[in-house]
């Protein structure tokens, strides 16, 4: 079984990301800054952030190839991903929800100085928003 910890554990520090979304079909572009903190203890992830659209913090518990999630992306409600791994330095994350289903995709680049970010959300099948992130770690 992959062990996705190792990856987490990468990514544990300070970040500024640089996001822009495309909501469809009308295509309204949003783009903003959000900084975030991710802290990484074995199976336990929690991220903490900070932007212009919004501010919080979610609890992960990583077990074998699902992440446990203690809020979604647009729910308050707990949720889980399936994790697919591929190649080592980019992890998927595919979710479901209240008639939604997400894809996300993370990949460390730059000896994990970056993220790169993609994420496509679906609603019956049809992609209704797109996002995309660059994200810079922060050196403090």
């Amino acid at each position: 079984m992959e062990n996705f910890s190792n990856w987490f554990s990468r990514c544990a520090g300070d970040w500024c990301s640089y996001r822009r979304y495309l909501t469809l079909p009308a295509k309204k572009d949003d783009t903003y800054a959000t900084e975030f903190t991710i802290k990484v203890d074995g199976e336990k992830v929690g991220i903490e952030w900070d932007g212009d659209a919004s501010s919080g913090n979610m609890n992960l518990t990583i077990d074998g190839d699902v992440l446990h999630r203690d809020i979604g992306y647009f729910t308050d409600e707990p949720n889980d991903s399936k994790l697919e791994r591929l190649d080592e330095d980019t992890v998927v994350l595919h979710s479901a929800y209240d008639g939604m289903e997400f894809r996300e995709e993370i990949r460390l680049i730059n000896d994990d100085k970056n993220r790169l970010r993609q994420t496509v959300g679906f609603r019956k099948g049809k992609p209704f928003l797109v996002g995309q992130y660059w994200e810079e770690r922060v050196l403090r």
